[in-house]
């Protein structure tokens, strides 16, 4: 008779259990590493995609109004227009004359220090609360593209003929004296950089636009947030006569006569909307005349840039 001996099983020895213990902490390392990374990665994409999408706005929007700079309809000429300047009340804390001056279509005010505290445009049109140190404003004057068929009360609107054009205001378009003729909207817009989007001291830059609306009166608009700095340079035709060809680039305390501006430099410095915890910026960053120190926090920068010709102004002689 034989006997049988029953094999019964152990288990892992310790040692197999720190092995398998260890390989697994190995593994689960390498998934939360891969984890991080591809975190990390989407944060940088999102933030680029932000900075992406505000710089392009703002530098379209920005194209765009510089482009209708100058332009009065019929009227061939903004110099035409008479009176150059509105002699109405505009309500708000600008004056007409701050808004409505088409001797210059394009204007500018200049920060000359990316620290500069004082307002360069007017304390009485941008109050200080609302104004960025170190930063740009640029002014922009024309009639609106589209014709006037129906009229708005309290609106200002240009009455442009051939060789000559004038205000008026609501529903009570002056008579035309002469053929070709017709009536815009006015508009004006200046842009400058606030440093906050939505409440005072949300600290987020934004690129804004006070716009002249019914009453005639100033309402505010927002742009792009992120827009921490815009820098102006102008391109002026210094020959005299003036032939329209851009001899230099120059900041717009140094313009002496705006008749001369041809063209418009913009550069802009956008901020990513949210702080990267794994990043440092030690960049600084050249744009227009200045050059924006190091910040040394969690935010991504680009600057962007672009130059557009004033289509519609016309010097003596060209």
């Amino acid at each position: 008779m034989k006997s049988t001996s029953k094999r019964h099983s152990n288990g892992f020895s310790l040692i197999e259990l720190m092995i398998s213990l260890t390989i697994g902490l190995i593994i689960l390392g390498a998934v939360l590493m891969l984890f991080s990374n591809t975190k990390q990665s989407y944060d940088v994409q999102e933030d680029m995609a932000a900075i992406q999408e505000n710089g392009r706005y703002a530098i379209r929007t920005l194209s765009d109004d510089l482009r209708l700079a100058g332009y009065m309809g019929v009227t061939y000429d903004s110099i035409k227009i008479s009176p150059q300047i509105y002699a109405g009340t505009i309500t708000g804390a600008c004056t007409a004359t701050n808004w409505v001056d088409l001797g210059q279509p394009v204007f500018g005010a200049n920060a000359n220090s990316p620290t500069a505290n004082a307002n360069p445009y007017s304390a009485t049109c941008i109050p200080a609360a609302d104004y960025r140190a170190g930063t740009d404003v640029l002014v922009l004057r024309h009639a609106d593209p589209d014709i006037a068929t129906t009229y708005v009360a309290n609106t200002l609107y240009v009455h442009s003929e051939l060789d000559t054009g004038g205000f008026f205001v609501g529903n009570n378009p002056t008579t035309a004296a002469t053929q070709p003729s017709a009536n815009y909207a006015m508009s004006v817009n200046v842009y400058y950089i606030r440093p906050y989007a939505v409440n005072v001291g949300d600290g987020i830059p934004t690129l804004v636009r006070d716009t002249l609306t019914a009453g005639p009166a100033m309402t505010t608009q927002v742009i792009a947030d992120g827009v921490e700095n815009m820098q102006l340079t102008y391109g002026i035709d210094t020959t005299s006569p003036g032939d329209g060809i851009v001899d230099q680039y120059i900041t717009a305390a140094a313009v002496t006569d705006w008749s001369q501006v041809m063209s418009v430099r913009v550069d802009l410095l956008v901020r990513a909307p949210s702080v990267e915890g794994y990043y440092v910026n030690r960049l600084s960053y050249p744009i227009g005349d200045i050059t924006v120190p190091v910040a040394n926090d969690q935010f991504r920068r680009k600057i962007f840039t672009t130059t557009i010709q004033i289509r519609n102004h016309r010097r003596a002689g060209t």
